[in-house]
């Protein structure tokens, strides 16, 4: 499962992230565009050097080198004015796409992209789902799919016999009466999605 930040501070987030980490097979996305690098670097290190092993920062690669985190998103801005030899430099690139099109454009060293919206966005209202959406146009499996764009407890489990390799959330968790809660059911619902999907590859 993976977990975006917001870009503005929920007032327990460190704790919340910090309780998320404990959770094996939870990645955190720290996506803080509004802050300066040194704000980012005071953010980071509230974190431990085990934690941020599970952390993805956007952008700031550079930052990112100086707290031992080498998984890097970049937008598709960013991953278009960089070369390959470039985005090589992080161990785990993801990026993100809106469509099937560009997804299945994707190659090294790009290892993970989010694709969607896939439901109309929780933290971005207004940001609805892509029309074409539907994962049978997915031909690009050297990429892990990251399903993103209004998930929530309950709808992602409609995704169960889709081709998405995991599953982000974000508006869902920050904007529940309890981030924590809401957090460990989508975590049940995508360890058992998985499983299944694990299961009938087999």
């Amino acid at each position: 499962m993976h977990v975006l930040t917001l870009p503005n501070f929920h007032y327990k987030e460190v704790n919340i992230v910090k309780e998320m980490l404990q959770w094996s097979q939870v990645i955190v996305h720290i996506r803080k565009p509004l802050l300066s690098q040194n704000e980012l670097r005071d953010y980071l290190s509230k974190f431990t050097d085990r934690q941020r092993e599970q952390i993805i920062l956007h952008g700031h690669p550079d930052v990112a080198r100086e707290y031992g985190i080498y998984k890097i998103h970049y937008s598709t801005i960013m991953r278009k004015r960089n070369t390959p030899q470039a985005l090589r430099n992080a161990s785990v690139v993801s990026t993100s796409t809106h469509s099937w099109t560009e997804f299945n454009g994707l190659g090294l060293p790009i290892q993970m992209a989010f694709i969607g919206p896939i439901f109309p966005s929780i933290s971005k209202p207004g940001y609805r789902q892509v029309s074409c959406i539907a994962s049978e146009s997915r031909s690009n499996f050297q990429v892990k799919a990251i399903a993103l764009g209004g998930l929530c407890s309950a709808n992602v489990s409609e995704l169960s016999n889709a081709n998405y390799d995991n599953f982000a959330f974000c508006g869902a968790i920050w904007q529940a009466d309890s981030p924590i809660t809401e957090a460990k059911r989508c975590y049940e619902l995508t360890q058992n999605i998985q499983n299944i999907y694990s299961a009938s590859r087999i």
